[in-house]
């Protein structure tokens, strides 16, 4: 903290005085006494004096004449902590050394109230846990502080009287045994004489010589399995046997306190962690807070200090490269390296102070901050002396800041200043406290670093959004603030709550005063809350608002602004995105209503949204449909805003609204030029590729359609870009070109015994590719897909797939030969009746058709109907006659009847035949 020279020369004096009173007395701490010793006035003295009570540097008495004592060297004298101090003490308390408010062991471990204060309670638990208390287990990364632990847990046993104070703490690093685990169980449980090469006497071993007090394992996990299953007996039962002795039992009582840098669960036998129920965790050192690390760190030095007898000032750098350095060695490293940098310096200053500078640090902190400090670097300007060093408290700052925007709107609101006075007394505020935050607690950590990565997220967002500048010293300043604040939370809801009645009366002016700015903050404070889970009340509000002023001095406000309200989980999200910036402006809102989402819920955060921008005059909401179009029913309610619906929202509309709102349209004006300049048109392009097909189709049924496509198929020598799908007869004789496979795809042929008779797509017929007759034709459709010598093959295998004993035994599950002379006797039968010659492809056509008419009957699974069923048997009565004579012999060799409606395809087949 900054003073002036004749400020800092009465508080050194304070200073100097507060660490002898004890042997010198108060006289030397009286305003009196620094007035003649400084030979200036006793009243300007006194005003020092009463301004360093103010901050919280000096305490006075309540006493005649006043003694005046600096705080933290009154706090070590008397072994309390300086918190507890208050600015006004009495001489008793002063006389008792302030008796009921000294620390207890614990509480003079850095971080009791914070980092540790869970550890710590974990401990008093375990220690007073009856009967005789508990084991404990300390857990950490190397130079943590767990060595540190078990000596505070020991001082709190005598402390609390648990344990005698004259009963030993012995320590053991058990990883100084690591290649003897023999002698470590020897020098444990002790031994007799001649157990081992070298047992030349009787030894009680470590746990007796802890008898009454606390045996401390360090490195626990060097210890053999051997070693630790011994330890269960003595844990559980408190006896245990000499080494060389399995008779005797002998008996202890022992606090065991273990420690380990590793994981437990990786390197400590499972039966002996199940015996220490409380496993205690400390932090790193980087995990600790940046006030924590300060304290340990003046902590530090000031033992340093007394160890060698010397007083020591350390530059500015070396702080700040000490602050910011990580430690890997924590706690323990960053105590050697002060060590290092004393050592080093002490090696060439012979005076009675000790100067640190950045140039006598490690090598490693060297490099980290980057700078050498020149021997320049020794004046007293640069050095900080470590007796006036005290940890920075943020929330002194903060609660300035407060303070100081608070008392400055009170002048306003007196009549004192303007406005604009008003405002630029508050920039400087903000600033002033931005100032140290970036460029005297310049050390940063990596919670720090990490908000200000979420909070540059969320700027850049809101920016964005809103369409406002920020500045880099903005994102530094909230991010460091955020973290000051979190650290100090309950401290700073205890001052909002004793100034509420101000702050309230402050926070209304704001919020009217600067009504775009808290639209804004608003935003931009859900954002922190969601992002961080940090809430933020109504002064963090104000700062923020400020914040946002200073470097936006024009922000526009409209008088109408727009939500969007769709159907899905990011309908509405996706077009006001998008609108927002074609418009480059943030306009527009959005509500996404999720289809397992009510229209309560939707009509809530509405109401809510609107009640956040409760300063603009006109709401304009663009809905999609069903029931967000009747939404107005639900929200005539809403007060002192008008409100427009229109529906069939889209993106062209959102931007001609949002153009319409930025030139502060009225909004009638709005709502019915967006009505009318916004209808649907549409226009068709059919540009899809059909992929090309050949129909294979059976007047039978699918299964012969499909035989054949199979054939078809495997004659091809390799796979072309053709579809072969056997398709259903009867649909393409009813619908013809209209049938939908017509639509789906480009239909190149079909192939079947009957030809449908489709315009435009040439039709062959299966008894041509029996007879070999279909070469031509299959050539010219197959010519884009194949070569000519794998036309040529094709056709090879077309004869082979398709000859007609081949097709038949495709079709049908009869004695193929069998069937082919049956129904050669039938045909010759049925010719001569007929008296006509059917002509060689019809016989072929007949063949498969009546093969599989066989089979189908004698599965009793006939064809039932036909177009023209009555027609035909009316007329045809001598065809059916003839019929059944004729294929009378297929009928009794296979125990079927040939139905009217087989007869009447067989009549199909004749009749074509004489086309």
């Amino acid at each position: 903290m900054k003073l002036n020279d004749t400020k800092e020369m009465i508080y050194r004096l304070v200073f100097d005085g507060t660490k002898k009173y004890e042997k010198s007395g108060l006289n030397e701490l009286t305003a009196s006494y620094l007035s003649n010793k400084l030979k200036i006035s006793r009243t300007i003295v006194s005003q020092y004096l009463n301004e360093l009570v103010k901050k919280g540097l000096v305490v006075k008495t309540n006493s005649r004449p006043v003694y005046f004592l600096e705080k933290e060297n009154l706090a070590n004298v008397c072994d309390v902590d300086k918190e507890i101090i208050n600015e006004i003490i009495s001489l008793q308390d002063l006389e008792n050394k302030f008796v009921n408010m000294k620390k207890g062991c614990f509480e003079k471990a850095i971080g009791c109230n914070t980092s540790i204060n869970y550890a710590i309670e974990q401990c008093k638990a375990a220690m007073k846990y009856p009967p005789n208390g508990l084991p404990v287990l300390i857990n950490g990364p190397t130079g943590a502080g767990k060595s540190y632990m078990a000596g505070l847990i020991y001082e709190y046993l005598i402390e609390e009287k648990i344990i005698e104070s004259d009963k030993a703490f012995i320590t053991v690093n058990c990883s100084e045994y690591a290649n003897n685990p023999e002698l470590l169980t020897a020098n444990l449980f002790g031994y007799k004489k001649g157990a081992f090469t070298g047992a030349q006497s009787d030894n009680v071993g470590l746990i007796q010589a802890a008898n009454g007090g606390m045996l401390f394992l360090d490195e626990v996990h060097s210890l053999t399995p051997e070693c630790q299953e011994k330890l269960f007996v003595f844990m559980d039962k408190g006896v245990y046997h000499l080494l060389g002795d399995n008779e005797t039992w002998n008996t202890a009582k022992v606090k065991i306190i273990f420690a380990t840098s590793k994981n437990p669960s990786e390197t400590l036998l499972k039966t002996l962690i199940r015996r220490i129920p409380v496993i205690v965790q400390l932090p790193s050192l980087e995990e600790r807070s940046i006030e924590e690390k300060e304290e340990i760190i003046i902590m530090t030095i000031k033992n340093e200090q007394k160890r060698i007898g010397k007083k020591i000032y350390i530059s500015n750098q070396v702080f700040n490269s000490l602050m910011s350095y990580t430690f890997p060695g924590n706690i323990g490293q960053m105590k050697d390296c002060i060590r290092i940098g004393c050592a080093n310096a002490y090696l060439y200053q012979a005076s009675e102070e000790l100067k640190v500078s950045i140039f006598q640090m490690p090598d490693y902190i060297i490099k980290a901050s980057g700078f050498v400090e020149k021997k320049a670097s020794f004046s007293d300007d640069n050095m900080l002396d470590i007796d006036l060093l005290s940890r920075k408290n943020g929330i002194e700052y903060v609660i300035k800041l407060y303070e100081d925007i608070i008392n400055t709107y009170m002048e306003y609101n007196n009549g004192n200043i303007d406005l604009e006075k008003m405002f630029k007394e508050n920039f400087n505020q903000v600033n002033s406290y931005y100032d140290y935050l970036i460029y005297e607690k310049t050390y940063v950590n990596n919670q720090i670093v990490a908000i200000e990565e979420v909070v540059s997220g969320i700027l850049i967002k809101i920016a964005d959004k809103h369409n406002i500048k920020y500045h880099n010293n903005s994102l530094i300043g909230i991010s460091r603030y955020l973290y000051d604040y979190t650290q100090n939370n309950s401290t700073l809801k205890n001052w909002a709550n004793e100034n509420k009645e101000k702050l309230s009366l402050c926070f209304e002016f704001f919020k009217k005063t600067l009504k775009k700015e808290y639209i804004i903050v608003v935003d931009l404070s859900k954002e922190i809350c969601d992002k961080l889970e940090i809430d933020l009340d109504s002064i963090n509000l104000i700062i923020l608002m400020l914040n946002i002023k200073i470097f936006n001095t024009n922000i526009k406000m409209n008088e109408t602004f727009g939500v969007i309200i769709c159907h899905g989980y990011s309908t509405a999200s996706s077009i006001a995105d998008a609108a927002n910036k074609l418009i480059d402006r943030y306009i527009f809102e959005a509500i996404d209503m999720p289809l397992n989402c009510t229209i309560d819920d939707t009509i809530y955060k509405l109401k809510q949204l609107i009640s956040e921008g409760n300063s603009y005059k006109d709401v304009i909401l663009l809905v999609d449909m069903g029931s967000l179009e009747e939404i107005y029913t639900n929200i005539a309610s809403i007060s002192n805003v008008n409100i427009g619906v229109i529906n069939n929202i889209t993106t062209k509309l959102a931007v001609d609204v949002g153009f319409h709102i930025i030139n502060n349209d009225n909004i009638k004006e709005i709502l019915k030029k967006a009505s009318k300049n916004n209808y649907c048109t549409y226009k068709f392009i059919e540009n899809r590729r059909k992929e090309d097909a050949i129909l294979f189709i059976s007047e039978t049924d699918m299964h012969t359609a499909k035989s054949m496509s199979e054939l078809f198929i495997n004659s091809f020598p390799k796979n072309i870009d053709v579809n072969i799908i056997p398709y259903e007869y009867f649909n393409i004789i009813k619908e013809k070109k209209d049938e939908k496979i017509f639509k789906e795809y480009n239909v190149i042929s079909i192939i079947g015994s009957f030809n449908p008779n489709i315009e435009g797509i040439p039709f062959i017929a299966v008894e041509d590719i029996i007879a070999g007759k279909s070469k031509n034709k299959i050539n010219d459709i197959l010519s884009r897909y194949l070569t000519e010598d794998e036309l040529d093959k094709f056709n090879q295998n077309i004869l082979k797939s398709f000859s007609l004993q081949n097709v038949l035994e495709r079709i049908t599950i009869l004695n193929v030969k069998k069937v082919l002379d049956d129904v050669g006797i039938a045909f010759d039968k049925l010719q001569k009746a007929l008296n006509i010659k059917l002509k060689n492809k019809t016989i072929i056509a007949l063949y498969v058709h009546i093969s599989y008419l066989i089979e189908r009957l004698v599965k009793k699974n006939p064809i039932k109907t036909h177009n023209e069923l009555n027609e035909f048997m009316n007329e045809q009565v001598e065809f059916i006659k003839i019929v059944k004579e004729s294929f009378s012999v297929v009928e009794n060799h296979y125990s079927v009847e040939i139905p009217v409606s087989e007869i009447a395809y067989i009549h199909d087949f004749v009749e074509n035949d004489r086309e």
